[in-house]
C-alpha cells in the first residue's frame, strides 16, 4: 500500500508496531491514518482510540484496511476499504477524506 499510495503522490509514514504508531500521533504533523484491522502487537481499533484520545490527532481522517466484514467497533467517522484492495478505491477513498497530497 505505501508503494502504491508514494506512486500516487501521498507521503507516507510506515509504522511497524502500534506502539510506533501511537507515538507518530503523539509526535503530530500527520495528515491522515491508515492502519490494517489485525496488527502483530494490537490492532487498528487501537491506533483509532489512542488518535481520537489526543486532541491534536482527535479529527484526523482514519482509514482500516481489513479483510473482516463488520467492524462497529471503530466509530462512525472511520472509513473501510476492504482487502483485496484496489488501488484507485484506496486513492479515491483517502482523497475523499482530504488527507494531503505532496
Amino acid at each position: 500500500i505505501a508503494v502504491v499510495l508514494r506512486h500516487s503522490g501521498f507521503k507516507v509514514v510506515v509504522k511497524y508496531s502500534v506502539a510506533d504508531a501511537m507515538d507518530a500521533v503523539d509526535r503530530g504533523g500527520l495528515s491522515g491514518i491508515i492502519t490494517e484491522l489485525v496488527l502483530p502487537d494490537k490492532t487498528g481499533l487501537d491506533v483509532v482510540r489512542y488518535a481520537r484520545q489526543r486532541d491534536v490527532s482527535s479529527r484526523l481522517p482514519i482509514l482500516i484496511v481489513s479483510s473482516e466484514a463488520v467492524m462497529d467497533d471503530a466509530g462512525h467517522d472511520v472509513l473501510f476499504v476492504s482487502k483485496p484492495v484496489v488501488v484507485d478505491e484506496l486513492v479515491r477513498a483517502i482523497v475523499s477524506m482530504r488527507m494531503s497530497v505532496l
